[in-house]
Order: C-alpha cells, then structure tokens, then sequence
C-alpha cells in the first residue's frame, strides 16, 4: 500500500500527459520482444527523462532517502553501461506501454 503523503504528491502532480507523450511517441503495434537492446537502451532514457523533469519527481522520497530526481541519473546511467541486463527495465516500460494502474 502507497503511503498517504506520496499519494498526496502523486495526486497532486499526477504523471499521466507526461506518460501519455512518452507512449504517443511510441509504435504501437511493436512488442517489447522484439525491441533490440539499442531500443530498449532509448526507450528507457526517453522514459527517465520525462520523468525527472516532472514536478513530482522533485517531491517523491525513494527508500534511500534521496528524491527520485536525485535517483534517476543512476538509473540513467546503469542503462548506458555497456554490461546492463535490459530485462531489468523491460518490466517498467510494459507498465508505463500499457498503462497499468498501481496497486
């Protein structure tokens, strides 16, 4: 369960047009099966960088204490790594693709 004020923030700040653009610019007819590394590498900083030039991303803690503003850039930079395992992220993007709603 989402703690209240994080919900507040989400509320408040919701990132559904920033998601909505993120999924408009993509082809829908694609499966992520079939997306190359490369692809999934452009897909994922495409993703971050919406989200951490979103309003909420400046507000919204993460378990290390830090904002997740402050945490993208290390995600950013682990999908650049040359040794990244893009089956980590595939995950993120099916949700964001399909617009699966929290639990």
């Amino acid at each position: 369960m989402m703690d209240q004020a994080i919900s507040d923030i989400i509320h408040a700040h919701p990132f559904g047009k920033h998601l909505d653009m993120f999924r408009n610019s993509l082809n829908s007819s694609q499966s992520l099966d079939t997306v190359s590394n490369t692809g999934l590498q452009n897909l994922g900083l495409q993703l971050l960088g919406l989200l951490q030039v979103h309003d909420a991303a400046r507000l919204l803690p993460t378990k290390s204490g830090r904002t997740l503003f402050n945490e993208l850039p290390r995600l950013v930079s682990a999908i650049t790594d040359d040794d990244f395992d893009f089956d980590r992220i595939r995950p993120l993007l099916n949700a964001v693709i399909t617009n699966k709603p929290d639990n």
